[in-house]
C-alpha cells in the first residue's frame, strides 16, 4: 500500500508506511484476524461480507489471516469463492507455520513464500541494537549467545535476551554471566580439554570434566 509501491522498499513516509511502522497507529484497511479464535463457518462469512467494501484510504484492503492453518474446512470452503475471483481492491495473507494443513485448491491459488530463520549475525546485530536504546551495555562475545541460544528465532531470541538482562549485574550483560545463565561452556574450558587431550594429560583432562560437572550441578540446582 506504499505510494510508491508496489515495492520492496517502501518510503516510509506516506500515510500508508506511517500507519504500518512498528509504533504506528494501525491501517483501517489492513486487518489482522487471529484464525485461531476466528475460525469457524460464521466467522468466514462475516469476513467474507466485510471484504466486499473497498479500502477507505489505500489502494488495497489487506487481510492477514495468523495462525491459518487453524480454520476449519468449511471456513476455508466459504473463503475460496473470494480468493479464487478476487475484487482488485481486496488481497489476502495467510500467515502459518503448518502450510501442508491450508486446503490444497486455497494453497494452489496463492503464492506461497517460505520464511527462513535469522542468521545469528543478524540476530546479534538486532540484539544489539535493542540494548543500545534501551541503555544497557552489552558484550558483543554475549551477545553472540544470546543469538546462537535463540536458533534463528527473533521472537526466542528477545526473550532469552530478557533472561539474561534480568540476570544481569550493573555493569550490564557480560560473557561470563551469560555463559553461567545459558548453560553454554565457557571457551576457556574448551581450550583446557584440547590442550589435556594434545599433551596427553588424563588427570588434567579428568579434573576439566569434574568441574564442568561441578558447574552443571550447581546450575540445576540454582
Amino acid at each position: 500500500n506504499c505510494e510508491q509501491g508496489p515495492t520492496s522498499q517502501p518510503c516510509g513516509v506516506c500515510q500508508s508506511c506511517v500507519e504500518l511502522a512498528p509504533n504506528g497507529p494501525g491501517s483501517i484497511d489492513v486487518i489482522e484476524i487471529d484464525a485461531a479464535t476466528y475460525r469457524g463457518i460464521e466467522d468466514a462469512k462475516e469476513l467474507r461480507e466485510r471484504a466486499s467494501y473497498a479500502p477507505v484510504n489505500s489502494r488495497y484492503k489487506v487481510y492477514i489471516l495468523d495462525e491459518a492453518h487453524q480454520l476449519t474446512k468449511d471456513a476455508f470452503n466459504v473463503l475460496l469463492k473470494l480468493v479464487e475471483e478476487p475484487p482488485p481492491h481486496l488481497r489476502f495473507v495467510f500467515a502459518t507455520t503448518e502450510a501442508d494443513k491450508i486446503l490444497p485448491t486455497l494453497r494452489s491459488r496463492a503464492h506461497q513464500y517460505d520464511f527462513k530463520l535469522v542468521s545469528a549475525r543478524v540476530l546479534q546485530e538486532h540484539l544489539a541494537k535493542v540494548c543500545e536504546q534501551e541503555g544497557i551495555a552489552a558484550d558483543p562475545a554475549a551477545l553472540a549467545l544470546v543469538a546462537r541460544a535463540g536458533a534463528g528465532s527473533v521472537r526466542d531470541s528477545q526473550s532469552i535476551l530478557g533472561q539474561v538482562i534480568a540476570g544481569s549485574g550493573p555493569e550490564g550483560i557480560t560473557y561470563v554471566d551469560t555463559v553461567a545463565q545459558l548453560g553454554f561452556t565457557d571457551d576457556a574450558m574448551l581450550t583446557d580439554v584440547v590442550n589435556a587431550i594434545a599433551a596427553g594429560d588424563g588427570a588434567a583432562l579428568f579434573r576439566t570434566v569434574d568441574t564442568l560437572m561441578t558447574d552443571e550441578i550447581g546450575r540445576a540446582h540454582v
